[in-house]
Order: structure tokens, then sequence, then C-alpha cells
């Protein structure tokens, strides 16, 4: 079997970054979305990751997952680095609760008392002999919108996701987070102040490290969480579109007259017009040449009149189609939706993030996409426009890298591998008592 050469997929960071289209009318209402609300596929079958792997702990050398690896990985029709290497961070994060005792009355007090925001959940092997398990509500809310295709998926695959647990296994317990936010606050988040200035959602959540209580979540900002990280449910809303249909047409890149990087998008997320992160970043760049950005609806508090000039009508697919560069900003916490989205219309990202979710750590800037820090939004957008267009060549590849790797993540088999190996991590990492 080949794998990624070294010299491909060895990657030394030199910088710190923070890191259903049935039809054509369907896949137009869907990236209108782009536009018109807060947050937001001729795909190679390229090898099978069913196969059984032992979970693997970290090393001092982890390769990286840039494009050469993801494209050696597609021709040698095994991407079993490639994976490895895309969702080191998310599966590393569940070895940080390695030898945890972790109190099932604790877990369930949690649930009890979170106001629905999180839900108990057991992973149970059956007590008859038949090598079956079943995923069952224990305590708080059963669910919530934001995570019931998440449970249904679970529930599903069970036994796939299940089939590495050890033969004495019997059960386990997992805090779901049912928000966008993270739960969980890391010991070492010294910073907090400073990432709160960047993203007011930016939060300590209702889980201490004392707490000794891991949670499962959709988002965190690294560094400062702990939340170990599964789907989202617009991943899971793209997996069934995947599956119906194949890709509408999109105009070629090289082919699209606007060369400004765009953005439309409601105000979600907490804050003013100095502190919501959208706000704050189109504030910097609405007069900036090469840029097309502005608000369209002011939601969850959020006034028009505090930033009118931020402003603008919202735009159409077929405007959005015009494009090569669309920019992902941040909602309440991590924008799920509109990076499938934008990876969906082959144009380039162009991403502003505090928190990131259980893909975008391996979406690698420059590689997939191209980053602005939230910290120093105009100089940093500056530098990141002039690198486009300095080489759209290199900026074409990396639009189309991202469409491609986008629809090798949309497969069951990724999704049932990812859950498959947190799942037995967790399980050989922690240990429940009464």
């Amino acid at each position: 079997m080949r794998v990624c050469f070294v010299s491909l997929c060895f990657y030394i960071f030199s910088r710190k970054t923070s890191s259903k289209v049935s039809s054509r009318d369907a896949f137009e209402k869907r990236l209108s979305e782009l536009g018109n609300r807060g947050d937001a596929r001729e795909a190679d079958d390229e090898d099978n990751l069913s196969h059984s792997a032992a979970p693997k702990r970290k090393s001092a050398h982890n390769p990286a997952p840039t494009r050469a690896c993801f494209e050696e990985s597609m021709r040698s029709n095994s991407s079993t680095d490639f994976f490895d290497a895309f969702f080191h961070k998310a599966l590393a994060d569940v070895d940080e609760f390695q030898g945890f005792n972790v109190s099932k009355a604790t877990l369930a007090s949690i649930a009890n008392r979170s106001g629905g925001k999180i839900g108990l959940y057991a992973l149970q092997k059956h007590a008859i002999d038949d090598g079956k398990f079943g995923w069952n509500h224990v305590a708080g809310a059963s669910e919530f919108w934001s995570t019931r295709d998440f449970h249904t998926y679970i529930r599903e695959h069970v036994n796939e996701i299940a089939k590495n647990l050890p033969e004495d296994f019997k059960e386990a317990y997992f805090l779901i987070n049912n928000y966008d936010e993270p739960q969980s606050m890391g010991v070492h988040c010294v910073d907090i102040d400073r990432l709160r200035k960047l993203h007011p959602n930016v939060g300590e959540g209702i889980v201490s490290p004392g707490d000794q209580a891991p949670v499962w979540s959709m988002s965190k900002v690294r560094g400062c969480h702990m939340d170990i990280l599964f789907p989202f449910p617009d991943y899971f809303s793209h997996l069934r579109e995947r599956k119906r249909s194949r890709d509408t047409p999109a105009s070629p890149w090289s082919e699209r007259p606007n060369d400004d990087i765009a953005f439309r998008g409601s105000t979600t997320g907490f804050g003013d017009a100095t502190s919501n992160l959208r706000a704050r970043a189109l504030s910097a760049l609405i007069d900036e040449p090469g840029f097309d950005v502005g608000l369209t609806v002011p939601i969850q508090g959020f006034q028009k009149s505090w930033a009118p000039h931020l402003f603008k009508n919202t735009m159409k697919a077929e405007d959005f189609r015009k494009f090569k560069f669309l920019m992902d900003i941040d909602g309440n916490a991590h924008s799920f939706n509109r990076q499938l989205l934008i990876a969906q219309s082959k144009a380039v990202m162009v991403r502003v993030n505090v928190f990131t979710d259980w893909i975008a750590d391996g979406v690698m800037d420059e590689e997939f996409c191209y980053t602005i820090d939230p910290s120093d939004v105009l100089r940093s957008a500056r530098a990141v426009r002039k690198t486009l267009l300095d080489d759209l060549e290199r900026a074409e590849h990396v639009a189309n890298a991202y469409h491609r790797l986008t629809r090798w993540l949309l497969r069951d088999e990724i999704v049932v591998r990812y859950l498959r190996d947190a799942f037995t991590r967790y399980v050989s990492n922690v240990r429940f008592v009464e």
C-alpha cells in the first residue's frame, strides 16, 4: 500500500493560526443562504475505510494534512495516512482524559442542571450475547434540533461504531452538548479575556475542570476548551444530499469575473457593533478595495442602527457564483454550514475563525483555504488578498482541492471511522465509577 511520502506529508508550522441538492433550484436555494442567514460533489470512490484500527496515541511527529498528502492518498487508493493526519487534533483531544475516573452521578447531575444544554447518553452492550449495542438517553435533554441528526446517525450505525470496543465492554457515558458554544473550560485557558475580545461568545461553559466530566460538543476554542468534538448538524444534511445527487454545474473558477472577496450574512453571535465578530470584521473591510462585504439581517439583539453602513442587500446564488473568493466568519461559534456551502460553490474559502469544529482543524491554511487573523483583520486581510492575486493559479488549486476534500469527508465511512476511533479511545481512556 502506498503512503504519503515524508517529504510531502510532514509540515512544520512556522506561524500560529487561529485557526437538498436534488435539483438546480434546491442548490441555488442553499447557496443563497450564504447571504441570507447566519450559519451556515463528482466524488471518486478513493478507498474503503471500514477496516478495524486500534486507537492511536499522540506522537512527537505527526504528518500534516497537506494538499500533497491528500492527493497522494487519492492516487494510492488509501487515505489512512491522510485520515490520521486530518483528524489528529480532534482525536488527540480524547486522549486528554486518559486515566480519568468519571462519576456517573456527576454526569447525570450536570445534564439535569444544564437547562437543556446538555444530555447524557449511554453506549451499552446488549445483555444478551448477540454482539449488538444500543445508544440510550439517560438524563438531561433527550435531544435538541441541533443534535437530533447526530443521535439518529449513532443509533443507525452503532454496531459499526462500537465494533472495536473490548470484549468485556459493558457501557460508557457521554455528555452531549446541544448548543453551538463549548461547555468545558480548560484548566490552561489563561487568556479567556483576550479571546472574548475577539469573539464575545467565548465563555467558560457550565463544566469546570474540577468536574472531571468530558463533554462532547460541536465546537471549541482550541487551547481554551477541553470539549471533544463530534459532527455538527449541517454535516449530516450535506451527507444526505450527497447520496441523492451529484454536483450542480458551476462556472469555471478562472472564468468568474469578480476578484473581490465577498461576504453576506446575518449578525449571528453576541455583541454590538464593536464586539460582534462579524460586525467588527466587516467594519474593517467595508470600505477596503477588493472586498464586497455586508451584513444582511440584524438578529440576536443586534440593532441595525448601531452600524447602518455595514448593511447591504442580500446576494442571490447566481451572484455568489461570480466570485472566486467567499468569506467564512464565525457566528455563535464556528460557522458550520457556510464552510460546506463555500466548498459546494467551488470558491476559495477565506475564513475568519476563533472557534473550530471536528473538521476545521484539518483544513490547513494555504492548503485548502486562506486565513484572516481575527485579531488584526485589516492588515491580515490585505496580506491574504495580495497572496491570492499574486498567484491565481495556486488559489484555483486550493479551491478545487477544498471541494474534493469536502466530498471525501461527506462519506459514511469517514464519519463512522471518526466516531469509531473517538469512541474507542474514550472507552480506553475513561473509567466510569458510581
